[in-house]
């Protein structure tokens, strides 16, 4: 199965799903081996990396081999894959699916569907990197902000994540499944950038950076 908004050299036997909870109620019905999805938004506000998560909580699914798809493999997209147990990342291409799920040479969708099938156990699923203490200290409490605010808010953690913590692209994916975890344990009201600072400093590996990080928030935004 492939997870994306946009794949237009998906070819026709590739199971092709726009959109995380979509895809997620098509591998209920269809228990695919491979997954391969995309890193960012898939179409419906879920994330790559948050549906490799919710992926892998299903009944059956730690032993299928979900698979990160970039444009460009950076150092930060490895960690990320190994934080959120997905079974790898490659670059995005058709060229890439076929090599990951089947390594020897494969010139036919025949060939591929038989290997596909016949293939009885897959490569052990990457242990999850162990979390981040959360830093001390009590949550920020909510504010009622309009969304024009939001934005506002995601784009000043996602850039002290660059400055502080050296992130790259990755901010983005992280800051947006802060937004998401937020919104589900306090609905009906949005984040302060300290909010999300607090969620996703975790994700940032360095303590020293965590710190610099955490501390560009104290005493306002």
């Amino acid at each position: 199965m492939l997870v994306s908004q946009e794949a237009p050299w998906a070819p026709p036997w590739v199971d092709l799903v726009i959109g995380g909870q979509k895809a997620i109620e098509q591998w209920r019905r269809h228990k695919h081996l491979y997954v391969f999805v995309d890193f960012g938004n898939l179409g419906d506000g879920m994330t790559g990396s948050r549906f490799c998560s919710n992926l892998r909580k299903e009944p059956g699914a730690d032993r299928v081999d979900i698979v990160l798809m970039s444009d460009m493999i950076q150092p930060h997209h490895l960690a990320w894959a190994q934080q959120t147990r997905a079974s790898g990342v490659i670059v995005r291409s058709l060229e890439a699916v076929i090599g990951r799920v089947a390594p020897a040479s494969v010139n036919t969708p025949v060939q591929l569907a038989v290997q596909h099938a016949a293939q009885s156990a897959l490569a052990p699923v990457s242990a999850p990197v162990a979390p981040i203490p959360a830093t001390a200290g009590a949550p920020v409490a909510a504010a009622a902000l309009d969304k024009g605010s939001l934005i506002k808010v995601v784009s000043l953690v996602e850039s002290r994540l660059h400055i502080h913590a050296r992130m790259g692209p990755a901010r983005s994916i992280v800051v947006a499944d802060a937004v998401e975890d937020y919104a589900r344990e306090f609905p009906g009201t949005l984040p302060t950038a300290a909010d999300l600072a607090q969620r996703v400093a975790h994700d940032i590996r360095s303590p020293a950076d965590r710190a610099e990080f955490l501390k560009s928030f104290v005493g306002g935004e």
